[in-house]
């Protein structure tokens, strides 16, 4: 079978139509078939609760690369693309979006891996030398009050996505799906809430006719009715999701996003000023 066009392309593997109704996320070369069979396992775990996702077929290997395919979600745009092209639908859009993380709060996943735990490896495999010099400080400072924050919150079971963001849900015939589930984990819903709210505000630019400052205004935008409306649905304080957000925070260092990191210092260092007082 040869590859199709490529659809999409990520940091670990790029999305290229397979057979008819199917498309392959086919990793880079270096992952594992263990690690691709364990992302294709909590796929099928989410393919059993009911929600608006890509149904995981098989793994297989293509040219030395392994792959998963799946159920093709359509060939609808992207929210965030949606979004791009149609600016004034931002407010129903963000709607869906914020009923869509709800739901799947909804479901106990106790299969999964612990988000608290890998939200730990990941900081602590966190090396100063890959900071800058004039960040070395607050990055150990951080690492210390962050893993000692994750000893001190609350464990749980909810289906987190840990990438939720309006690029990973696709605006298909049927309704919106929702992709990418390498990083679901059972943890706290606030800390689902804290990692989205995050990407909302700090997350890279929609490509479409809109200018900088109304891409700026509609983060802003985003940012307070996707939170209102979640606070407002659910349990979850305000307090709950600040909590997890260091720990948030300064995983997304880690993942070194290009044109981030003067934010997230800012986040990072107004966070352990907070908690000095």
């Amino acid at each position: 079978m040869l590859l199709g066009r490529r659809i999409g392309i990520g940091r670990t593997a790029e999305i290229l139509e397979w057979e008819k109704g199917y498309v392959i996320k086919l990793f880079l070369k270096g992952f594992s078939r263990e690690s691709i069979e364990q992302e294709a396992k909590v796929g099928r775990v989410i393919n059993e609760l009911g929600l608006p996702v890509a149904k995981v077929v098989e793994v297989i290997e293509v040219d030395g690369r392994y792959g998963i395919v799946f159920e093709r979600a359509g060939s609808g745009r992207t929210m965030l693309q949606e979004f791009a092209t149609r600016p004034w639908r931002l407010s129903s859009l963000i709607r869906v979006f914020t009923d869509l993380h709800l739901e799947m709060h909804q479901h106990s996943v106790p299969e999964l891996p612990p988000l608290q735990k890998r939200l730990a490896e990941r900081i602590k495999r966190m090396t100063i030398a890959d900071i800058p010099d004039d960040l070395r400080e607050l990055v150990d400072r951080a690492k210390t009050a962050a893993l000692e924050r994750l000893e001190e919150l609350p464990e749980d079971d909810r289906l987190c996505h840990g990438d939720f963001h309006p690029d990973n849900i696709i605006m298909s015939p049927r309704g919106p799906v929702i992709i990418d589930w390498s990083d679901a984990a059972k943890g706290s819903a606030a800390a689902d809430v804290a990692r989205t709210r995050l990407l909302i505000s700090i997350g890279a630019p929609v490509e479409g006719r809109i200018s900088g400052w109304l891409v700026r205004l509609a983060r802003r935008r985003a940012h307070s009715l996707y939170l209102r409306l979640y606070l407002k649905r659910s349990a979850i304080s305000r307090e709950s999701i600040e909590a997890w957000g260091l720990p948030v925070a300064l995983t997304r260092m880690t993942e070194d996003i290009p044109g981030e990191r003067d934010q997230l210092t800012i986040l990072i260092k107004n966070d352990l000023e907070r908690s000095s007082k």
